[in-house]
């Protein structure tokens, strides 16, 4: 298992992390050679920009998924490439920047489409997320 960070693309283009969160699903539009570095089993964390994580799931079987977007969406083939998060949580308010440095005593932060999330930090998210005493589930 390994984690990673998907930007929600929300500063660019609402609907994308809107689908994102009502669809269980990871996706980017520019780099569709992002979704392929993940597998079944690894961890997404579902990071919208300046805010935090909002969301997070694991990848489930099967291939990258291609779906055609409309005409007036900007992305650059036209294509969204996502896979599908089983275990989908959304969480009851986002986990910052600040609070995620604080966990892992490293700077975090996701500034690309995705981003991988070392081991130590991706566990200790995790734990803190699935903390019932965080209430963030």
């Amino acid at each position: 298992m390994r984690y990673f960070n998907v930007n929600t693309n929300r500063r660019h283009n609402q609907k994308a992390q809107q689908e994102m969160l009502s669809e269980n699903k990871a996706a980017t539009h520019y780099q569709k050679f992002l979704m392929y570095n993940l597998e079944e089993d690894d961890v997404v964390f579902l990071y919208e920009s300046k805010v935090g994580i909002v969301a997070l799931g694991e990848v489930g079987k099967g291939e990258v998924m291609i779906k055609k977007c409309r005409n007036d969406d900007q992305y650059e083939d036209g294509n969204e490439y996502y896979r599908n998060l089983n275990n989908f949580k959304i969480l009851s308010q986002p986990l910052t920047f600040a609070k995620i440095k604080e966990i892992t005593r490293k700077y975090y932060g996701c500034v690309h489409a995705m981003n991988c999330v070392s081991d130590d930090c991706g566990t200790a998210i995790k734990n803190f997320i699935y903390d019932p005493t965080n209430k963030l589930l």
